[in-house]
């Protein structure tokens, strides 16, 4: 895993990642040039951007699971963002799939125990468009 993602915490909340290294990890180890950390909207396990031009969410848990969220008119952006991402992570999503009707594409990495979340994703009504990779 990408050496700046650390399990720290202040005043018992999990941090471990602040947002100048998460903007600098995805541009230079993910290869996302044009891409954008809000630092307003930084958040323990949870920032929010800008990739070429278009809003993107994130969320992290060290060693544990990883998300990317998208409008899904951008979905071939949110493709883009998720592969950098990975290879930041060093492993693949185990699913892609879109929340509300047609509203945003998430691609979903779990490093253990995949199986729960898929479950909880298959039973979810908001949830369409289901890939796992």
């Amino acid at each position: 895993m990408v050496e700046t993602i650390r399990e720290w915490r202040r005043r018992g909340v999990p941090y471990g990642w602040n947002w100048a290294d998460v903007q600098h990890d995805l541009k230079t180890q993910g290869g996302l040039k044009d891409l954008m950390i809000d630092p307003t909207r930084m958040k323990p396990g949870l920032c929010a951007g800008f990739f070429k031009g278009q809003f993107f969410s994130l969320t992290w848990g060290y060693n544990n699971y990883a998300s990317v969220s998208m409008e899904a008119k951008n979905a071939h952006l949110a493709e883009e963002l998720a592969a950098g991402y990975a290879k930041v992570l060093e492993y693949e999503p185990f699913a892609k799939y879109t929340q509300g009707k047609g509203g945003v594409v998430t691609f979903e990495w779990r490093l253990n125990n995949p199986g729960a979340p898929l479950m909880r994703l298959r039973r979810r009504k908001d949830v369409s468009d289901l890939t796992v990779f």
